[in-house]
């Protein structure tokens, strides 16, 4: 059976969240393009209204700290009481902690894991139920090589990908039955402000780095898209390194 891309997710509510950062952009389009109604989330109100004028009118933007737990859960009673039951969730966060292990203090690493592996949690705990429900969810969480392969300029971030990639897994598992599948995408250097700040505090830590490749935003949401789609309907709890093969 030939699936069209354009078609991957007609009339299904797709809760993108940490939407207004480079992979989020990135993301919220390629959803859009293939038929999604998208509710896009972040801090900022101002940069999601924005995104959301850009993007055209099947996307609503949702304001939140991921680092609150209510509102989270108010979020989600929003988009729930507007659109429905989420049926994609998405989350996409990044920390930008970096530095030398000796010079980052307790705040980094429990602020790295408050934000990333738990802002994800709350946002999977929030979706779930109707989910189950439904007999019927796809989520993606956005991790990073480091969680795998650490980088000792961004320590405080590897634990949170790590963290999160394990609890995902265990996740996927747990609701398969359900209707509910989970993987996790795990981008490698990727063209964007953030990778420009680790390359930077590598370059301070004596490391060099320039002759990596890097990939493209593009590359991350295909891969994302692809865990969301029925292309993928046998996969679950998987790690999927988008990395060009990199070490």
């Amino acid at each position: 059976m030939t699936v069209s891309l354009e078609n991957d997710f007609c009339e299904k509510n797709a809760w993108l969240i940490g939407a207004t950062g480079t992979l989020g952009q990135t993301l919220a389009k390629t959803l859009v393009d293939r038929g999604a109604n998208v509710i896009l989330s972040g801090r900022d109100n101002d940069k999601l209204s924005h995104l959301s004028k850009s993007l055209g009118c099947r996307t609503f933007p949702v304001a939140l700290d991921v680092k609150k737990e209510q509102s989270v859960r108010d979020a989600a009673h929003t988009i729930e009481e507007k659109f429905g039951t989420v049926d994609l969730l998405i989350v996409s966060i990044a920390v930008p902690e970096f530095g030398d292990f000796l010079e980052l203090d307790d705040q980094s690493f429990t602020n790295a894991m408050d934000t990333k592996y738990m802002g994800s949690l709350r946002a999977i705990r929030s979706v779930l139920p109707g989910m189950i429900q439904n007999k019927f969810g796809r989520i993606v969480v956005l991790s990073g090589g480091s969680g795998t392969i650490p980088r000792p300029v961004h320590l405080p971030g590897g634990g949170a990908n790590a963290a999160l990639e394990l609890v995902a897994r265990g996740l996927a598992k747990r609701y398969a039955n359900d209707g509910v599948r989970i993987n996790i995408v795990a981008p490698g250097p990727i063209a964007s402000p953030r990778m420009e700040q680790i390359v930077a505090a590598t370059a301070v830590a004596g490391e060099d780095e320039s002759d990596r490749p890097i990939g493209q935003p593009i590359d991350v949401a295909e891969a994302v898209c692809y865990l969301l789609s029925g292309r993928s309907e046998f996969i679950n709890g998987t790690v999927l390194k988008v990395d060009g093969g990199v070490k």
